[in-house]
């Protein structure tokens, strides 16, 4: 739910890919968790870019008729929605491939990751910057400081040296 007039991405569902009664795998569309998972999140520029960009992707894509998702910013070749094995499929075949570039460079290989990694990418890197813990709270939608804290985060050692030299500065 992407509101580009204001600039924010609106949190207020959540799509599942499994099994329920029949057989048969579809995707189910339900609330968030918690009140807290119910969120706004703003739109930076280099976010702008990207979205514009896959919008115009999408504009490539066949016309498919898929009952309730219109409008799906990553949606599957044939217009459906991207079910979590399907992305977790796409992001090792990534890795596939730029491993076999670095392996021919003797650089180091990147190790397998699921989808969830990007998020405590995100929380770890605007920790970095200095976004306050409050606000990032709010962007990963959790109802504990906390957990944002403890889970999500991580300290480099970099900051930890930089961090103490703040410290030289007190008089």
């Amino acid at each position: 739910d992407i509101d580009l007039k204001n600039n924010v991405i609106n949190v207020n569902k959540t799509m599942a890919y499994y099994q329920k009664k029949s057989c048969k795998y579809n995707f189910h569309v339900t609330t968030p968790k918690t009140k807290a998972s119910i969120r706004q999140i703003p739109i930076n520029a280099i976010c702008w870019d990207a979205i514009k960009n896959q919008i115009e992707r999408n504009k490539n894509l066949p016309d498919a008729q898929i009952k309730n998702y219109n409008n799906l910013l990553f949606p599957s070749k044939s217009n459906a929605p991207l079910s979590q094995p399907s992305f977790s499929y796409h992001i090792k075949k990534i890795i596939k491939a730029i491993n076999a570039d670095r392996e021919k460079k003797g650089m180091q290989l990147l190790p397998n990751f699921n989808s969830h990694t990007f998020r405590h990418t995100f929380a770890t890197r605007c920790f970095e910057v200095g976004i306050q813990p409050k606000t990032v709270q709010d962007y990963l939608g959790h109802s504990s400081i906390q957990m944002t804290l403890d889970i999500y985060t991580e300290v480099l050692i970099e900051e930890k040296f930089e961090d103490i030299k703040k410290l030289e500065c007190i008089d």
